[in-house]
């Protein structure tokens, strides 16, 4: 029998403050490990809901581009 660990996220809801910082934390890890991970190779990714406006501190802090798409206009995330 093969035993598989499967990695889940279970995204907090962004009611509360906390939760909001919580959620920031744990994605700014996660974003972190995928970047290290990739080495010098390119990360993209597309999320086809809405990117919270503290996704921009956390990709500039990290040295990651990040772009949202609206009507066919690009604006930094």
């Amino acid at each position: 029998m093969l035993n598989k660990r499967v990695a889940t996220h279970r995204h907090a809801d962004d009611h509360t403050p906390e939760n909001r910082e919580a959620n920031k934390r744990e994605g700014e890890e996660y974003l972190r490990v995928l970047l290290e991970e990739a080495g010098g190779r390119r990360v993209i990714g597309e999320d086809l809901g809405v990117v919270p406006s503290m996704c921009g501190p956390i990709y500039d802090r990290l040295a990651s581009l990040g772009l949202k798409f609206r009507n066919g206009k690009c604006a930094m995330a």
